[in-house]
């Protein structure tokens, strides 16, 4: 569905080595409402996403270098590592809230 407004813009992330498809996918998603950072190679999509993190990624699959499944399963790995990293600092927090 069309992005209304709203809510805050949703994060694309829009990873493709072909130029040309990726300007027109990116054109796409932005006329719909979408906020979109592009990649040309996993390891450029790496680099943006650690920087910002997105809603959502498209990938190509084939692709120069890692493809779009290894570029993804990093990123699933990245995401678990970081809310692991979330619930320790939850955790210590709370530890220290407790103490007062």
């Amino acid at each position: 569905a069309p992005h209304d407004g709203t809510d805050p813009r949703r994060q694309v992330l829009l990873v493709d080595d072909e130029e040309d498809l990726r300007w027109l996918l990116a054109g796409c998603l932005r006329e719909a409402g979408y906020d979109v950072a592009e990649a040309d190679s996993a390891e450029a999509a790496r680099a943006a996403f650690a920087e910002r993190a997105a809603d959502v990624v498209v990938s190509d699959v084939r692709m120069p270098g890692a493809s779009g499944v290894e570029l993804l399963e990093a990123m699933k790995g990245g995401l678990k590592w970081h809310a692991r990293r979330r619930e320790r600092e939850a955790a210590a927090a709370a530890e220290v809230g407790s103490e007062r």
